[in-house]
């Protein structure tokens, strides 16, 4: 959960979480590749956060990737992130483990949509 006892604005929260993705992505050999920026609204950008800091571990865990990329979009009713690497394509279709169903239940509750795609290649997708 986010401690607002820093004296820090949300928005000043959210960057630092996304900076710190990008630090986690070089310390473990991902170049981070984003287009489009976060959503204005601050709790819909902190659930696409999440799961760009989930897709992490997982291009690393399961793809051996070395690049993830991370696309915000945003309309005047919906914000979403697309995720996906340059790591080894799934064999099979993802099966959703503690990681993703976390995820899954933080997007839901936040009233959103979370779309995960195997082949042909490993896309994620959360829509609030």
């Amino acid at each position: 959960m986010i401690d607002f006892s820093t004296g820090y604005t949300y928005a000043e929260i959210l960057e630092d979480m996304l900076s710190q993705v990008r630090k986690t992505c070089a310390s473990v050999g991902i170049a981070y590749v984003q287009t489009g920026e976060l959503p204005r609204e601050e709790s819909t950008a902190y659930t696409l956060i999440c799961a760009v800091r989930e897709c992490v571990t997982n291009a690393v865990r399961y793809a051996g990737a070395s690049e993830l990329y991370v696309q915000f979009s945003e309309t005047e009713k919906l914000a979403a992130v697309t995720i996906t690497n340059n790591g080894k394509r799934p064999d099979s279709p993802i099966v959703e483990g503690g990681g993703l169903s976390t995820l899954r239940r933080r997007v839901e509750r936040a009233g959103g949509i979370m779309a995960v795609q195997s082949l042909p290649i490993f896309k994620l997708t959360v829509t609030v």
